[in-house]
């Protein structure tokens, strides 16, 4: 009876064959003849010394897992193991890679490993598949959030873009109402333009000649905030005869500031040929930058992947899940643990001199890109408050970079102490408040002279 019940093992591999069939006959001929051949393999193994009989059959068994996992590559192509397959049919891409995988390393381990390794080892996974498991069922310590902007005319609040992965549509009205843990933490209405831009109050009839370019995020943008509260507005209301437009959008970095500048004809939206543009910066933008676990795996698997060339400048890639797709499907099973989410663990650990560099050289890119675009134009990274220490230290290191580069910063970062409650929207989000936009309002029109 031994002998037949080492098919047990090869028979793990039955349901990415069951899968490969369909998917490519050849390369289910290809698997069936792999698996045939690896049972037949095994029941003419010498019938020696049990323990090593079952090394030898784990060891065909890795082997027969090896060869689907490369005939799965081969069926789909190098192209086609990436996020964006794993989130369009997860079966079948478990099936097809995930299992092989996993059948290739664990038997090869019990084929390999010394029995005291294994025994530790599998009780290890043990523990941790129970923690895991237990951690699931209890609520996250964390405020759950709900709700996102809803279209008022039932169109699509957000649109696809090849380059910068979504923009708001155009010409649309949308109402967003805020939950946290089932209560109401903002109720407001966004109102945007013919040209995708957040509209800014009192700007339409006013005579200006000379523009302000508001470029960022979900703070730039005013999430959370109504149209007369967002930075641009506040601004606008003590800034004279400058016309403010606002190009914040949720969840944008400085990379999307400067595929902006590709994908839109700023000269011609824009009715002023001098003037002033701000790019907004929170430490968080440095995640978006090197698309770190909190991002690139998540809303941001289709943002721009940045690296610098051999020039110096900076280079686009692709998006995060096309240019590096197994650092991002890692980054994604990495964000599936409930025990390094409840630490708090995001991948990288530690952001590296380089990402400094390369955000710093971004941004110096999108100064020099504006240049020609106007008669005259002034670009500034204003600094936003921050709340830790470690969020200081990067609004430190990212100055030194942009100095290097001579991209002129305004520090606001220490304006307000950001962990009062008044200057963010609500208890547990922490887009800026309306309240804190003015305070950051009169700052940059003291400091750029937008008054006078």
């Amino acid at each position: 009876m031994w002998p037949y019940g080492r098919l047990i093992a090869p028979m793990t591999a039955v349901p990415t064959l069951a899968l490969l069939a369909p998917l490519s006959p050849v390369h289910g001929l290809l698997g069936a003849g792999l698996a045939v051949a690896a049972g037949f393999a095994i029941l003419r193994l010498p019938s020696f010394e049990k323990g090593a009989s079952v090394r030898a059959t784990c060891a065909l068994t890795a082997a027969l897992h090896a060869g689907f996992l490369a005939l799965g590559i081969h069926a789909v192509g190098p192209d086609g193991i990436h996020l964006g397959a794993l989130e369009s049919d997860p079966l079948a891409f478990h099936l097809l890679h995930a299992v092989p995988l996993l059948g290739t390393l664990g038997f090869a381990a019990v084929a390999v490993l010394p029995r005291l390794i294994q025994v530790n080892l599998a009780l290890l996974i043990a523990l941790g598949l129970g923690v895991e498991t237990v951690l699931g069922l209890m609520p996250p310590p964390w405020p759950i959030a709900e709700g996102e902007p809803e279209p008022v005319d039932a169109r699509s609040y957000y649109e696809f873009d090849e380059v910068l992965s979504y923009v708001v549509s155009p010409a649309v009205t949308a109402r967003h109402r805020s939950m946290v843990d089932g209560e109401v933490a903002y109720d407001v209405t966004y109102r945007i333009d013919s040209l995708g831009r957040r509209e800014t109050p009192g700007t339409g009839g006013r005579s200006s000649d000379r523009f302000l370019l508001f470029f960022g995020d979900s703070n730039t943008f005013g999430e959370g905030l109504n149209q007369e509260e967002t930075l641009p507005a506040a601004v606008a209301s003590m800034a004279g005869d400058s016309h403010p437009y606002n190009y914040g959008m949720h969840g944008y970095g400085p990379t999307q500031a400067l595929d902006l500048l590709d994908v839109r004809d700023l000269a011609s939206e824009v009715a002023e040929r001098r003037g002033i543009a701000i790019y907004t910066f929170i430490p968080a933008h440095m995640g978006r930058v090197v698309g770190s676990s909190q991002v690139a795996p998540v809303w941001g698997k289709g943002f721009s992947y940045y690296e610098l060339g051999a020039a110096g400048e900076p280079v686009r890639l692709g998006s995060f899940f096309r240019a590096r797709p197994l650092r991002t499907l890692a980054q994604h099973y990495w964000n599936r643990s409930n025990i390094l989410s409840r630490f708090g663990l995001v991948l990288p650990l530690r952001y590296g001199d380089g990402d400094f560099v390369l955000t710093a050289r971004i941004l110096r890119t999108v100064a020099d890109r504006l240049q020609p675009l106007f008669e005259e134009v002034d670009f500034y990274v204003v600094m936003a408050p921050v709340s830790t220490a470690d969020q200081a230290e990067t609004v430190v290191r990212l100055k030194k970079a942009l100095e290097a580069e001579q991209v002129p910063v305004i520090d606001l970062s220490g304006i307000v102490d950001f962990s009062e409650r008044r200057w963010r929207v609500a208890d547990d989000d922490w887009h800026h408040s309306g309240a804190l936009n003015r305070v950051l309002a009169e700052a940059l029109v003291e400091r750029l002279s937008l008054g006078k």
